[in-house]
């Protein structure tokens, strides 16, 4: 069953409820591409952006996977993650889910579309293989801190992943929010990779584990990379062991 849509801050109703009208004879591409807000601020590009799944690029998961998505608000992981596992999205904001909706729909998947926030939502405990906990583009920032992870690890099966993107290094190496070393070990997690994400998560170009990052801004960035290299943000995978 669909959410109802509502009419939150930043989500016209009248205006999502055209574009849902219109994806009934329209590509959803097409849709949105009439969309002059969209155009004007650089988000409708940045919504078609293939680069924006490029952390499925280095997801493993079983056969049959279950995976949960938090804050993706266009499908952008969601919508291809679809196609190898079953995928439901977990967001806030109604209004965006059932958009969403409609737009999996046209892409011939299926999403699980659940109304609420990490801490609190209507979920099975141990039942995803896989969470994504993603800053998605016109998202706000990923749930943080140690509640946050260890509701999340609380939805996982034992062995499962979660992957925090978007988080920053401190001056020790380890994460600040929203995986910092402290969180991550209340959680009853343990950091198995990490990825610099270039030049950010949400359209990186490249996914550079950290003993490789010096020799890549000596040697293969970009020119005025290696002048002025970028902060990265990373993609943090960390898993839930396994219940003896």
């Amino acid at each position: 069953m669909r959410p109802a849509v509502d009419a939150p801050p930043g989500f016209g109703q009248l205006e999502v409820a055209r574009w849902r009208a219109a994806l009934r004879t329209r590509p959803w591409r097409d849709v949105l591409a009439d969309a002059a807000a969209l155009r004007v601020d650089g988000r409708y590009a940045a919504i078609v952006d293939p680069r924006s799944a490029a952390l499925l690029t280095v997801l493993d998961l079983p056969p049959r996977a279950r995976a949960l998505v938090v804050g993706d608000r266009w499908g952008q992981l969601a919508v291809p993650l679809a196609r190898r596992a079953a995928v439901t999205v977990l967001g806030a904001v109604p209004v965006a889910l059932a958009l969403l909706g409609d737009m999996a729909e046209q892409e011939g998947v299926h999403l699980a579309l659940c109304v609420g926030r990490l801490e609190s939502a209507p979920l099975v405990a141990e039942c995803f293989d896989a969470v994504l906990m993603y800053a998605g583009l016109g998202e706000s920032p990923p749930p943080r801190g140690a509640v946050a992870l260890s509701a999340a690890a609380a939805l996982l099966a034992p062995g499962g992943t979660i992957v925090v993107a978007g988080a920053s290094p401190d001056r020790e190496g380890g994460m600040t929010w929203p995986a910092a070393p402290a969180d991550v070990a209340t959680a009853g997690l343990v950091e198995t990779a990490r990825f610099a994400c270039l030049p950010d998560h949400q359209a990186p170009d490249y996914l550079i584990a950290p003993p490789l990052l010096d020799h890549f801004f000596a040697t293969w960035a970009p020119a005025t990379w290696q002048v002025a290299p970028p902060t990265p943000a990373w993609l943090v995978f960390l898993r839930r062991e396994d219940v003896q």
